[in-house]
C-alpha cells in the first residue's frame, strides 16, 4: 500500500489542457527514448515531425567476443509501434522531410530548425482561422 501511495499520480486531471500545435525536429541521431516519445506522439496523432528519418533503435545489443578473434552483437529487444510495425533498423519517418546540405552547413544555417518554425507558424495560422470560423 505504501508503494502505491508513493507512486500515486498527482497530476490535476481537471486542469485546463493546452491544445497547441506541436512540431518535433528529428534526425538520424534521434534514437532510443526519443523514438519512444515519437511513437507515443504518433499514436496520439499529436505532433508533426520535421527533419530526417530517425536512427531506428539500437535494439539494445548484446556484445560478445568470438572464438579466434573479432566480436559480434545480437539485438536483444524488439521495438515496434503499438500496431506491430517494426522500428529496429527502420526508424521513424518525418511528416516533412528536410535534409541538411553541405551548403547549409557551411553557411551555418539550421535548415531543420528553420523548416520546423515555418511548419509551426503555418499550423498556428491554420488553428487561428479555424477558431475565427467558429
Amino acid at each position: 500500500m505504501a508503494c502505491r501511495r508513493h507512486h500515486a499520480n498527482k497530476n490535476d486531471l481537471t486542469a485546463p489542457k493546452i491544445k497547441a500545435p506541436i512540431v518535433v525536429l528529428t534526425s538520424y541521431q534521434t534514437a532510443s527514448a526519443a523514438e519512444d516519445f515519437l511513437i507515443m506522439l504518433d499514436n496520439l496523432n499529436r505532433a508533426t515531425k520535421v527533419g530526417q528519418k530517425t536512427y531506428g533503435s539500437t535494439g539494445q545489443p548484446l556484445f560478445f567476443d568470438l572464438p579466434g578473434g573479432g566480436n559480434a552483437r545480437i539485438c536483444t529487444k524488439r521495438d515496434t509501434y503499438p500496431d506491430g510495425r517494426e522500428l529496429v533498423g527502420y526508424g521513424i519517418l518525418p511528416h516533412v522531410e528536410v535534409n541538411p546540405t553541405v551548403e547549409s552547413f557551411l553557411k551555418e544555417e539550421d535548415i531543420l530548425l528553420e523548416k520546423g518554425i515555418m511548419v509551426l507558424k503555418d499550423k498556428i495560422k491554420a488553428e487561428a482561422r479555424k477558431t475565427a470560423l467558429r
